[in-house]
């Protein structure tokens, strides 16, 4: 995940997460958590930014991926 936190009124630079973790707590293994899978490249046209929300533990974020109301 990448967002940016508005703090005093600007927002940060991008913060970024990754998780890989198991639904079986006892796979330690976590190559077994991969697999194959796909990167869609698409024209920016009609693709916007998610509004910014309020989260209850980092206050106003804004999250980094973009989305289109329609079918590409």
């Amino acid at each position: 995940m990448g967002l940016r936190i508005k703090q005093n009124g600007q927002w940060s630079d991008m913060l970024y997460f990754l998780s890989v973790a198991s639904k079986n707590p006892t796979e330690v293994d976590a190559r077994a958590l991969l697999t194959p899978g796909f990167v869609y490249v698409l024209d920016r046209a009609g693709f916007e930014l998610p509004p910014e929300y309020g989260h209850p533990g980092l206050g106003y974020v804004q999250e980094a991926h973009w989305i289109n109301p329609n079918p590409v």
